[in-house]
């Protein structure tokens, strides 16, 4: 989003995402909806009422800025990815010529879709001309950061900034490739373990297909506090697997559905 209120611009911020985690970004002014991103979310949510539902799950859905690129086929929308999302405040450390790489990206994927832009015009989104203005500077940056080419991944609350112990993990609070995991896993394996003394969390899977009799489990992710963080960042940099076996309590939890 653009912002619109005026602060202290020179300095480090500090910000609070999701559970536990504090980063440091570039210093900029307060956060307000921007006009193109209000008309991204305003058309991102036309564009949900015409689908049966989402691969993400059902849900007030919140927009999340991971390089949404909706396209229409003729025949209906469906949504992909472009290579980066640009989230809100990471664009003000963006280089502009690389998000002009990304801009030129989707412009060629919009091209294999020619009925898109048409189909976004009727829904009343004005941004359209964005996809084809090259990106020199911070200005388009901004602009493109919060077009409906960037803003608009639809995720419900718990999937977009949720934490562990509401039983899901937020886009902002676990890295991608283990929260993908919880959109596609069947849903009596238990991905996430928390740690009774700690209330941290484990992500684990199994390490063999279902009906293998394997009961094992592969560590692929702990929050900072986790018991087994240190042993999992031990196993990473020895570019070997964290396995639990069948008899350890986090095994016995992730599969205390199964039979």
């Amino acid at each position: 989003m653009a912002a619109t209120s005026s602060t202290d611009v020179s300095q480090v911020h500090s910000m609070k995402v999701g559970e536990v985690a504090t980063v440091n970004v570039d210093g900029h002014p307060e956060r307000t909806d921007s006009p193109e991103f209000l008309h991204a979310k305003a058309a991102a949510h036309k564009i949900i009422t015409t689908l049966p539902d989402l691969f993400q799950g059902p849900g007030d859905y919140q927009m999340h800025h991971g390089g949404s690129l909706w396209l229409h086929d003729g025949k209906g929308w469906l949504l992909v990815l472009n290579e980066a999302g640009i989230e809100w405040s990471s664009q003000f450390c963006a280089d502009p010529a690389k998000i002009e790489v990304l801009r030129q990206n989707a412009e060629r994927i919009y091209a294999g879709f020619p009925e898109s832009e048409k189909q976004l015009s009727a829904l009343g989104y004005p941004g359209t001309g964005l996809l084809h203005t090259p990106i020199t500077d911070a200005t388009g940056v901004a602009k493109w950061t919060d077009s409906i080419f960037n803003s608009c991944v639809p995720l419900n609350q718990h999937f977009h900034i949720g934490f562990a112990k509401s039983g899901t993990i937020g886009e902002h609070n676990d890295p991608k490739p283990i929260t993908d995991i919880q959109h596609f896993k069947v849903d009596s394996f238990q991905l996430l373990v928390m740690d009774p003394a700690t209330g941290a969390h484990a992500a684990v899977v199994p390490v063999g297909p279902p009906g293998s009799g394997q009961s094992e489990v592969q560590v692929v992710h702990t929050s900072e506090k986790h018991p087994l963080a240190g042993e999992l960042a031990k196993a990473q940099t020895a570019d070997r697997r964290l396995i639990l076996p069948a008899d350890h309590p986090i095994a016995k939890a992730a599969f205390v559905n199964q039979t």
